[in-house]
């Protein structure tokens, strides 16, 4: 059997991404075919760090070479017929089969030959509009004032002389 295949010249680069975990469609009625997954870039700080920012999650992950490079095929079949339009007597028509002839094309979409590896845990993206100020969990920004009223502390508490355990009524 022959396999004929068709390169492409198209010249952009191809990664292999490997992600820790799995990824999770919430809703089963919403199709994602052809929307992009998330953002990939290259850092300027390093030669092989990127970024991948899928939603709100972030990933950090560094460029691998492969072992063996990977091809990006596509497969395409087509009617050996629909090409050739051909004027054909009785008895050729009688030595036809009644199967179509199917011919099959395999197309090189492009090569990887290096995968991005994302191994550390995710970090959260939130954005600084819905941050509040002034929980526990966040710090307030230097413009804030730095105390309130409410949260001033009692820096030397008067006591009654006659018991000195409790504080004096006014």
């Amino acid at each position: 059997m022959q396999i004929f295949i068709k390169e492409t010249n198209n010249q952009n680069k191809w990664f292999l991404i490997e992600l820790q975990g799995k990824l999770e469609q919430l809703n089963p009625n919403i199709s994602f075919k052809n929307e992009p997954l998330g953002i990939l870039t290259k850092k300027a700080s390093g030669k092989d760090d990127y970024q991948f920012i899928m939603g709100n999650t972030q990933l950090e992950g560094k460029e691998q070479p492969l072992k063996k490079p990977l091809l990006v095929i596509k497969k395409i079949k087509s009617d050996d017929n629909s090409n050739n339009v051909n004027i054909i007597d009785q008895m050729d028509i009688d030595k036809v089969d009644t199967k179509e002839q199917v011919n099959t094309e395999y197309i090189i979409e492009g090569v990887c030959t290096s995968k991005i590896s994302f191994t550390t845990r995710p970090t959260i993206i939130i954005p600084q509009s819905s941050v509040q100020y002034g929980s526990p969990q966040h710090k307030s920004p230097k413009s804030s004032p730095s105390s309130s009223p409410s949260s001033s502390p009692i820096s030397k508490p008067i006591f009654n002389s006659s018991s000195p355990q409790q504080p004096q009524s006014k």
